[in-house]
């Protein structure tokens, strides 16, 4: 249970907080902010916001070295279970994964194309993105790949870090709906939330103002299915808890998984 809540840093800029995440390497906290950078706070330091890479104010798709490295409007962000390693979702509208080290700021592309978007698996800039949305998680068996949540394409894809290597393996590109299945036989609608479980069994949030739900992927088989809220019409505020498909959600948007098997 959570016995206390303070409050590490306020900010009377207006600019908004969208990922966030914690490395278990210098136990600092890292988040994005919607001036285009990637911060970090020490929460038992002097909790003074420092800009770990991007130019506050500056939008751009440019790689490079702290503040000579752009974002542009950066979202997600997730750890390597190192805490070495950071990954973030940027572009707004033309979506990609960029990955900054940790302790340096050297940020480089690791899929997606900063001039189009759509659908189309492949290795590095010739992969392109739904636009608005995606979320990631990190695979607890293999350091080197990524799971993704591509909100405007309804599925949930994988990349490869080391090659940018993408490849679809649930959902079928613009088509959204509710059916459990297998890989592309399963339909997913507006995919955000994103988290492995203690059982490396990989968890998606739906946010479908008709259908808000927490989807199933077993990693081995790719086999999709329901495992809380229900199907059209079940749209609930405020939320009701119950047991699978008897609860009732409002808006879906982040998910964690916890160590207990819990989300």
């Amino acid at each position: 249970s959570i016995n206390a809540v303070s409050t590490l840093h306020t900010d009377a800029s207006g600019n908004d907080v969208d990922g966030l995440t914690y490395s278990n390497s210098d136990t600092c906290v890292y988040f994005t902010l919607s001036d285009h950078t990637l911060c970090k706070i020490d929460p038992e330091g002097s909790s003074k916001i420092t800009v770990l890479a991007g130019q506050s104010g500056t939008a751009g798709y440019d790689d490079g070295t702290g503040t000579s490295a752009r974002f542009f409007m950066p979202s997600c962000v997730v750890c390597s279970d190192d805490g070495e390693t950071l990954y973030v979702s940027d572009g707004y509208s033309y979506m990609r994964i960029r990955k900054v080290v940790r302790n340096t700021g050297v940020v480089t592309a690791v899929a997606g194309n900063h001039e189009s978007n759509g659908y189309a698996d492949g290795t590095g800039a010739a992969v392109l993105f739904g636009g608005t949305r995606l979320s990631l998680a990190v695979s607890q068996s293999n350091t080197d790949l990524l799971y993704i949540s591509d909100y405007g394409n309804h599925l949930v894809r994988t990349v490869v870090v080391s090659t940018g290597v993408v490849r679809t393996i649930a959902g079928t590109a613009g088509m959204a709906g509710t059916t459990d299945g297998t890989g592309t036989l399963a339909s997913l609608t507006y995919p955000h939330g994103i988290a492995m479980s203690a059982s490396s069994a990989l968890y998606v949030a739906m946010f479908d103002i008709n259908a808000p739900r927490i989807r199933q992927i077993v990693i081995s088989s790719a086999v999709v299915s329901t495992v809380a809220g229900w199907d059209y019409g079940t749209y609930s505020v405020p939320p009701i808890d119950g047991t699978g498909t008897s609860a009732k959600f409002s808006y879906m948007y982040g998910l964690a998984g916890g160590s207990s098997g819990t989300l």
